[in-house]
């Protein structure tokens, strides 16, 4: 997927047609939906820019200016007040020969048109509010930042999808759930889908599971009722979801699995896997090199029951009869399980992998705000 480069932002950013609900990256408005442009994919990082914004040129030729040029400016620390809706702005467009100053969102304003042929007379573009004596059926947010009427989206369907802009029900191809209102509708094959589920991203990862799961059109019949991984209620296999290739029976709801609060917002199509790193290495049979320690550490299975007060140096619980690890050069000691912990792990308290610590420092549980100690080291 190609990527390029915006002024201002520190990552390249890549394109997409999803309907984001958000500020512009560029500060060109108010909080308002972008209707596809660019997003950035860094984790952490969940700007999202106009396409217009992304590729804006460094100068342009406008209509409600055609007299100069206009250069493009990036200045935050001294925002302009824009000429046509009066609105300041760090990012946009200005004259050098005079005191003209326009928003990248007044640049997307279509010129005036004399010859409308919606209309018998020449329009002019307003600013103010519509009249009162006119009858609206649209939002105020669709009045000033109309969504597209036709979208093409390679990942979400095969064919263009065309806007149906009224209230009615229906049920989303793309998750399973009912919407309410003006759906995207293919006009050859009944295909019907929210706003919202337009451009789902192909291969994530979720805070409730380890492995990547991938989005699928059509989940099918499994051998049992599928039940989701996140709010464990029914997946219908009719519609779209997410699935696990390495554990066949994990399965997500398409809007569970982009939650905020579940979803790192990084697509991974596309990128390699990131590779499992082992908490050690195979000595022999009976001994391993752990990455917590430097010396060896022997493994014994014989039922030996150790004094109360040795710990393991990992979870600080007692030994007891269960497997152990110890270093013959040392006291260090491990339960066999603690020894296994893998180097990262996902978990529904955060969206970004949790990395296993090998350093004494005491610390406060994010959980259950009780203080414990972590002494591998």
């Amino acid at each position: 997927m190609e990527e390029i480069e915006v002024p201002r932002h520190e990552h390249p950013v890549r394109p997409f047609t999803r309907f984001l609900c958000g500020c512009c990256g560029a500060h060109c408005t108010d909080h308002e939906r972008i209707y596809g442009g660019y997003r950035c994919n860094e984790p952490g990082c969940d700007k999202a820019f106009h396409k217009e914004c992304a590729e804006a040129l460094p100068e342009i030729i406008n209509s409600f200016h055609p007299e100069h040029p206009l250069k493009l400016i990036l200045d935050y620390s001294c925002p302009n007040a824009c000429s046509l809706c009066q609105h300041k702005f760090g990012i946009g467009y200005s004259c050098s020969l005079c005191d003209f100053h326009i928003d990248l969102k007044c640049v997307r304003i279509p010129p005036p048109t004399e010859n409308s042929c919606l209309h018998e007379h020449p329009l002019k573009l307003s600013h103010g509010e519509p009249s009162d004596s006119l009858e609206y059926d649209i939002c105020g947010d669709c009045k000033t930042n109309p969504p597209p009427v036709c979208v093409v989206s390679s990942t979400t369907h095969e064919h263009q999808l065309h806007l149906v802009p009224r209230r009615m029900d229906f049920t989303c191809n793309a998750c399973g759930t009912l919407g309410d209102r003006s759906p995207y509708f293919c006009l050859q094959c009944n295909f019907m889908i929210h706003r919202e589920c337009i451009d789902l991203p192909r291969v994530i990862n979720i805070n409730r599971h380890d492995h990547r799961i991938s989005y699928t059109r059509r989940l099918g019949h499994g051998e049992s009722p599928w039940k989701c991984g996140v709010c464990r209620k029914k997946v219908d296999g009719f519609y779209g979801a997410y699935a696990s290739s390495k554990v066949p029976s994990f399965v997500v709801h398409a809007r569970c699995a982009t939650r905020e609060d579940v979803w790192d917002n990084v697509e991974l199509e596309g990128m390699p896997e990131e590779e499992v790193i082992a908490p050690f290495e195979v000595v022999d049979d009976t001994t391993i090199r752990h990455f917590s320690h430097d010396h060896n550490l022997h493994i014994n299975k014989d039922g030996q029951i150790l004094h109360e007060n040795i710990v393991c140096e990992a979870c600080v619980f007692q030994i007891g009869s269960e497997y152990f690890y110890s270093c013959k050069n040392c006291d260090f000691i491990l339960h066999e399980k603690c020894a296994n912990l893998p180097r990262k792990k996902r978990h529904v308290c955060s969206n970004q992998p949790l990395t296993l610590e090998t350093v004494s420092r005491a610390a406060t549980c994010s959980l259950c705000d009780k203080q414990h100690f972590v002494i591998l080291e």
